[in-house]
């Protein structure tokens, strides 16, 4: 995983080295929803344009794990998290993946809500695993979700 926070140029920079790991992006909204290059991306388009929304992928031996899946705030509400999802889940079946997996923090109803329309089913719970949002709050759980590719 990333040494950098997965938001930082740095962690889009490392993961696009890693050839076990996907990046798509998407780089431009357009009118009526319509939506720039959703794809694989490469090191001269993160640097070189604004991206609104993005996920990286790794591929595991027999699973794929969802790393990261973030959307701009003046981007979202527009189903770019869904439409990168539908992608990844197709990148996972190429690859032979069982499974696809992910994690989300248990206060984040519009993730929970974008996974279980894909067909994600929650595995479990960690406990306190993510750190407060704010000083003086209290610790999140992790939701443990998955999706069967077979």
């Amino acid at each position: 995983m990333p040494s950098a926070p997965l938001s930082s140029p740095q962690a889009l920079a490392q993961a696009l080295e890693d050839d076990q790991r996907l990046l798509l992006g998407i780089d431009r909204l357009g009118p009526a929803g319509d939506v720039g290059v959703e794809g694989g991306l490469d090191a001269g388009m993160t640097g070189q344009r604004a991206i609104h929304a993005y996920a990286l992928l790794a591929r595991q031996p027999f699973e794929a794990e969802l790393e990261a899946i973030l959307v701009a705030p003046q981007a979202r509400r527009q189903g770019l998290a869904a439409r990168l999802l539908t992608s990844l889940i197709a990148v996972a079946r190429q690859w032979g993946s069982e499974r696809l997996l992910l994690e989300v923090r248990a206060d984040n109803g519009a993730a929970i809500a974008c996974y279980r329309a894909a067909g994600f089913a929650e595995d479990g719970v960690r406990r306190g695993y993510y750190p407060p949002l704010a000083d003086g709050g209290e610790r999140v759980d992790a939701l443990l979700m998955s999706l069967a590719l077979d």
